[in-house]
Formats: C-alpha cells, structure tokens, sequence
C-alpha cells in the first residue's frame, strides 16, 4: 500500500492519509503504533509537502463513539440521521460547530520521520491534540425539544 502512495506522490498527485486509521476513543487523538504515516514521511519524495488536518466539534456526534464506547452501525446511524433531517423540517436541524485546521508541517514530519516510528507518532499526535482534550458535545436531535444534549 505504501508504495502506491509514494508512486502517486511522485507522480505529482495528492494524497490523504489518516494515521490513526479508526474512530477515536476520546477527546484525544492516539496514533500509537501505527506505521504507514511514518513509512510513507519516512520516504517522502524532494519536493513533497506534509499538510496536517486537525478536525474538532465532531466528538460527542452520533457518529461518534462518545456515547456509547462503541463504534455505531453505520446503517442504523444513517437511517436515524435521514429521519432527523425529516423530523426538522430539512431547515431545522440542529448543527454543531466544527473547526477544521490546515498546517504545513512538512519540516517537522521530515524531521521526526527521520528520527524513527515513535518519534514521529508522537509528534503527529502532539499536531492533533495541540488545543488540548476536546469535550463531547450532546446535541439535541430535534429544534423543538428543549434541552441541549440527548
């Protein structure tokens, strides 16, 4: 997989890669042991730019595990997400703040890159969680019903 991803870089092409490669567990962000982020930074070709992405305000969403430890079934989730959308009259659905951050990170990347695997998921998770423990946010379902979380 990770030669596909160099090959595509060298070609000139972009490429989005989620190091952790699952839902989160928490407000933070666990790399662990994860190695494809650090094998393809490892191998970056001249040139090549590493944009970090922080995305905060999703946790505590119905797609999230925040409720129930668990991940959610995808289908269940999304035929409950279509009867909220219905439920609020389409222009009444409650909505939540989401932050999504860009960074130029490339130095850092190449630098930790270098320096080996643990290094380097750890710089990447200090990147993610740099604006500290993101809180779940509970929105109400329906804009009729009072109360903030469900």
């Amino acid at each position: 997989m990770n030669r596909v991803v160099i090959d595509a870089l060298v070609a000139g092409h972009n490429v989005l890669l989620y190091p952790a490669g699952q839902l989160t567990n928490g407000g933070l962000e666990r790399v662990g042991n994860k190695q494809g982020a650090w094998q393809v930074c490892h191998q970056l070709p001249e040139g090549t730019r590493v944009v970090g992405m922080r995305i905060r305000g999703l946790w505590g969403s119905m797609w999230s595990r925040a409720k129930t430890g668990r991940s959610p079934n995808f289908a269940w989730t999304y035929l409950k997400g279509i009867f909220y959308v219905l439920a609020n009259l389409l222009f009444f659905v409650p909505r939540r703040d989401v932050t999504i951050t860009f960074e130029d990170i490339t130095d850092d990347a190449v630098r930790y890159a270098a320096e080996g695997r643990q290094p380097f998921n750890r710089f990447l998770e200090s990147f993610y969680n740099a604006p500290g423990e993101e809180q779940p946010l509970f929105l109400k379902h329906f804009f009729y019903v009072r109360g903030r979380g469900y």
